[in-house]
């Protein structure tokens, strides 16, 4: 899990191409015959393409039970004079970044002005054992256009995001050993992953989202710092 969750902060850019462009197969040799065939794919690789070819023509996802909280690294103040300030939470979790400068304007023009980026953590089913989910290396940004807050009212912030999903991967989360030490690579078999896709998707968020500062400088606890 510690894995995934590691790959989830790269932020990787991947572009856009199409949907049904797949990892290579690895190549297997056969033995002591010094031939090589390719390695048939599994049911998890055989279970992603599906949910792919299903998809195709587009993915859309709403998000509105469960609140967002303030997200705050430990140590920090993050208010206004902070590098950004961030909310997340969900039944489907959800990563909201925004200019710190939405703590002097928090109405829908100030949220929509400060808005960075936003990470869905939307699953794909692949089978047990297994954690698969959509853009992970690279979120949502609102440079790619498509990203709008539709309102701001009662403390709930309704969000819109049109854009493409551009890459999908799943990790293996059954087996100590999908866990590496950080320095080190995936076994094989370990992970299976998608790039190069560009399949459409709507993601509606309309969650509850908190207004003020978090402190989680030493003697601040909280958990939401960290």
């Amino acid at each position: 899990m510690l894995s995934l969750l590691r790959c989830l902060l790269l932020m990787i850019a991947l572009g856009p191409a199409c949907v049904r462009t797949r990892a290579p197969a690895p190549v297997v040799t056969d033995g002591g015959s010094g031939r090589d065939r390719v390695a048939p794919p599994s049911e998890v690789d055989r279970r992603l393409d599906a949910w792919l070819e299903a998809h195709a023509e587009g993915v859309e996802i709403t998000i509105d039970s469960g609140a967002l909280q303030v997200s705050c690294p430990v140590g920090v103040l993050c208010d206004e004079n902070f590098d950004y300030w961030a909310v997340r939470g969900g039944d489907t979790p959800v990563y909201i970044s925004f200019e710190a400068s939405v703590l002097r304007s928090f109405d829908r023009e100030g949220l929509q002005a400060a808005l960075r980026y936003v990470s869905v953590g939307h699953a794909i089913d692949v089978g047990a054992q297994w954690q698969a989910v959509i853009n992970p290396f690279y979120p949502f940004h609102t440079e790619d256009g498509g990203m709008t807050v539709e309102r701001y009212a009662e403390g709930r912030i309704a969000l819109t995001i049109v854009q493409d999903i551009t890459h999908v991967y799943g990790q293996k989360i059954g087996d100590p050993g999908c866990h590496p030490p950080e320095d080190a690579g995936m076994p094989a078999g370990c992970e299976v992953r998608r790039v190069d896709l560009a399949i459409p998707a709507i993601i509606r968020i309309d969650l509850p989202i908190p207004s003020e500062a978090l402190d989680c400088r030493a003697g601040q606890r909280s958990p939401a710092c960290g």
